[in-house]
Parts: C-alpha cells; structure tokens; sequence
C-alpha cells in the first residue's frame, strides 16, 4: 500500500471499531467519513487479535488502523488476511454479483486498494519479515454460523469447500511473500522500491506521459520486474 493511498486512508476513517464483522456499505462509509480522529495502538490491536473471526472489511479497516498506529508488521498481516478471506468470499459468491452490490463493491476495494503489503523498508528487516510470513501461515479463520462476508452469505456454502480455497490463496499469498523477504535482502531492490513511492507521492494524481518521472517510474517497475523474477527462481 502506497504512502499516499495510506494518508488518504488515515484522513477518512470513521470511530466505528471493528469488533464485528462490518459490512462493505459500512466499510465504505468508514472510508468516506473524512473523520482524521487519530486510532490508537490498541484499536489496532485488537483489530489484530480478532483476525481469525473477522471478515474482510474489518480486517482491511483494522489494517488503516495498524498503519497509523505505526505498527506496520501487524498492519501488512491484516492485509494479508483480508486478501485470502476476500478472494474466497469473493469466488464463492460470484453467482449472487449481479443481486449483491457489495461483492463488486469488494473486488473494486481488493484490486485498486487493499491488495498490496509493508513498505519494502520493512520486508528488509528480517525480524519483520519472519514475522509477517509465520502469522499468514499459523492464522486460522474461522466460519461460524453467523459469519457474513460483507453481504448475506449463502447458507449452503460447504466450510470443507471454503477451506478448501482458504488454503490455496494461502498458498499464493506465501508464496509471493516469501519472494519479497528475499527481495528485502537485496539492497538495490529497496533502494528503487523507495525511489518509485517517492515519485507516486509526488504525482497523487498519476504520472503525465512524457515527463522525467513517468519515464523515471517506467524504468523502475522495469527493473524490479526483473529483480522479482530472478528472487522467484530461487
């Protein structure tokens, strides 16, 4: 999640604590509010150790509040639950999209938001990077009875077929994670990795084709491209 996408984030959130599973019309509310009331370590925390109950607009929401709270180790693990939990949620229900809004809604959140991870200054730390990946590996979502998604879920959805899918997004996701800890260690990756949110920051309203940082920004994704490819073959 870029730095400017985070600030945004951070000036619209509302009060409403996660302690149950939000809907994504509330999620979306929480977004837009403009309420720049501060979130404490322990609205963060608590996020965090609710994780295996909750849904993927409490967790995303909960991962806003880690990100300001300067915990961004527990910040990138809640994103990283969210991202399992809604692509499940999401393929499980993509039958009911055109009678439920919210599942769209969701998919727009996941794809253009929500579906990133830690600054690479934080995968360069090892610590930070062991932690993140032992956390998406050792959680545990639950599927109670009275779980919803974001929007009434399905009664006849099978929790052997949702675990089922549960664990091969795990999977995925690891699998891309383990690839950034080994890009952590590789001191040119995070130096353009730095440069490139530099620039994002300095154009919040996209780069204009032709100017030094566009060209600038088209050359790092380049080269990075090249870096992950080579640390995925390791």
């Amino acid at each position: 999640m870029s730095a400017v996408l985070l600030a945004a984030l951070l000036h619209s959130l509302s009060a409403a604590q996660p302690s149950s599973n939000l809907s994504v019309t509330e999620f979306v509310s929480a977004l837009e509010s403009l309420d720049s009331a501060a979130h404490a370590e322990a609205d963060c925390l608590s996020v965090y150790e609710q994780a295996e109950t909750l849904n993927a607009p409490s967790l995303f929401l909960g991962a806003t509040y880690c990100f300001g709270a300067e915990r961004p180790v527990e910040a990138a693990s809640l994103l990283h639950f969210g991202q399992v939990r809604s692509v499940t949620d999401l393929f499980l229900s993509m039958e009911s999209v055109d009678s439920q809004p919210e599942i769209a809604e969701l998919y727009s959140l996941l794809y253009f938001q929500f579906g990133g991870t830690a600054d690479m200054t934080v995968w360069a730390d090892t610590g930070s990077a062991t932690s993140m990946i032992e956390d998406l590996e050792t959680w545990a979502p639950q599927l109670t009875p009275d779980y919803q998604p974001g929007w009434p879920r399905d009664a006849g959805i099978e929790p052997a077929s949702y675990f089922e899918i549960i664990e091969d997004q795990r999977g995925h996701r690891l699998q891309q994670l383990r690839v950034l800890a080994r890009l952590g260690q590789n001191e040119r990756y995070v130096e353009i990795s730095s440069e490139l949110s530099a620039l994002q920051a300095a154009n919040p309203g996209g780069f204009t084709a032709g100017t030094p940082d566009a060209e600038r920004s088209s050359e790092i994704v380049a080269e990075m491209a090249v870096l992950y490819d080579a640390a995925s073959q390791e």
